[in-house]
This record gives C-alpha cells, structure tokens and sequence, in this order.
C-alpha cells in the first residue's frame, strides 16, 4: 500500500485504515497509534514504495516519538449525531479560554460551541468590582480572582450563575439557573495534592469535581458513587480523526445523560474551573 507523508507532523487520521489516529514524526509515518481515546503501538511494520512508513518498537531510533505525554492523552472522541445541539444539551462542548475571549462591559466573554463548531453559548468572567481594583492597583498585583461567571445560551439569556460568596482560601461556589434559583453549591474539600469540590444539592452529595493537583486543568466529574460522568481537559484531545481543536481552548465532554441537579452542577463546574477552582488567577490584561 503506498501512502504519501503527512502535511506536517502531529496525529492524523490513519492512512492505512488500521487505526483511528497515527503519528507522523515529520519525516514518516510512526507506529504510535490511538483508537477510540486507547494509545497503542501498532507492532506490524507497514511498507509502501519501499519505504518504512511504519516502524516496529525494535526498529524505532530517535525522533520517532511524538512529544512528551502524547502517547498517554492522545484520544479520540466518538462521533457524535451532527444536530444542532443547545448548550445544556450537548455531549461536547469546544470552550474559548481567557486568551480568546472578547472584553466587553459586563466582563470577559469566551465563547462555547459545540463539536462541530456551532456557537451554543458564551461563558462570561465578570468584571471585577471597583474596591477590588483599588487594592489591587495599590498593591501592584497583576493578577485578580474572579467572584462570579455566568453561563449564557446562544441569545444571551442566563443559563447558570457561579458565585463565590467570600474571598477565602479555597471557598465555596454557589450555582444557580437563569431564574435564580438555587441549583446547589461546589464545596472544596481538604484533600492534600489534590483539586476536590464537592457537588451538593440541598442536604445531599451528588457527585465530585477531581484534579491531579490544585493547577491540574484537566478535571473529572463523577457522581455519588465515584463513577466518572464528565470531564474537561486541554491535552492532545481530539474531536474526530480529521478535526483537531484550536489552540487556547479545552474541551467539556458528558460521558454519558445526565439527570438534574447532576447535570447542571457538572457543566458548571466544567465550565467554570478554569476560572473559579483551579487555582490559576485571571491575568489583568485578559480580564479587564
């Protein structure tokens, strides 16, 4: 079978159909593979034209090897049925970060769509208040905390409301819908080297946000027994074999429907960690 070399190196769709994904080193075709979000090494050699596009383990010397952690987060996800899709709704959500987002009157808005591009919604980083500003021009400091985000839908209209009703260490987020009803509340929870909020609902747990450490982007949610139902990470994540997100972006996907209040304090957690449970302060510049 011959098959030509990549346009540039990175994972594509297998040329050779026996995969999902293939690396492409720059120079031939790897034999570090991925399917369905499993990495793999595909161990048969693959010749074409005379040339190795494929190398066993054995065979493999330097340069071969896509970049450090590739091989681990490489992953795919399942295509998914192309309706349009409401933001509440969607399986994958495609989530402009700080960098991307447009600064407007009532705060920074970045920009949520769903897994074929769709704008779906927008997810707004209030702006600070003015005593806040004060201090921290006074101090010097070139970073803010954020006290609220709110989720819009595709018209503007206010989906779910993220508070946090104190400046404290790690304080808790009240989440509420468009209404200003109560949905429920993310409680952080003492867990040494590791990012934990609690997901409560009236006098009851239904589920956890996890992280690898207090910075960790790349979250889990699970339910009340542990099972992981959604996630948000930022790291060689695919949309399909051909469509790859764009820089300074992360991904909201649902693993499987999700009941209320789940749902709604899923997403918001989702949507709203990178800017109010990782610990990773708002530039100035960003978040005017």
């Amino acid at each position: 079978m011959t098959v030509g070399p990549a346009a540039s190196s990175g994972w594509h769709a297998d040329p050779f159909a026996r995969h999902e994904l293939r690396f492409h080193d720059g120079a031939i075709w790897t034999e570090h593979v991925a399917d369905r979000g499993v990495p793999a090494i595909d161990t048969e050699p693959i010749a074409g034209a005379g040339q190795p596009w494929s190398r066993p383990p054995e065979l493999s010397i330097g340069g071969g090897a896509p970049p450090e952690g590739a091989r681990e987060r490489a992953r795919v996800l399942p295509e998914l049925d192309a309706a349009p899709a409401r933001l509440l709704g969607a399986r994958v959500l495609v989530v402009d970060e700080a960098p991307r987002g447009r600064s407007g009157p009532a705060g920074l808005d970045c920009t949520v769509r769903d897994h074929r591009g769709r704008r779906v919604g927008t997810v707004r980083i209030a702006r600070e208040g003015p005593g806040r500003r004060a201090l921290r021009l006074v101090t010097s400091d070139t970073t803010r905390e954020v006290a609220r985000v709110d989720v819009l839908d595709e018209t503007g209209a206010t989906l779910l409301v993220l508070r946090r009703p104190a400046r404290l260490l790690k304080p808790r987020v009240l989440v509420s819908d468009g209404a200003g009803t109560p949905v429920g509340e993310l409680v952080p929870r003492q867990v040494l080297t590791r990012l934990r909020f609690d997901l409560d609902a009236g006098d009851r747990v239904v589920g956890a946000v996890e992280g690898d450490g207090p910075t960790d982007p790349n979250v889990t949610v699970t339910d009340h027994t542990g099972a992981a139902v959604a996630r948000v990470s930022r790291t060689w994540e695919v949309l399909s074999a051909t469509h790859h997100p764009e820089p300074d972006t992360h991904l909201v996907e649902l693993l499987r429907p999700l009941e209320e209040p789940l749902r709604s304090l899923a997403l918001a957690a989702l949507l709203g960690s990178s800017a109010l449970l990782v610990q990773d302060p708002v530039p100035v510049d960003e978040a005017r």
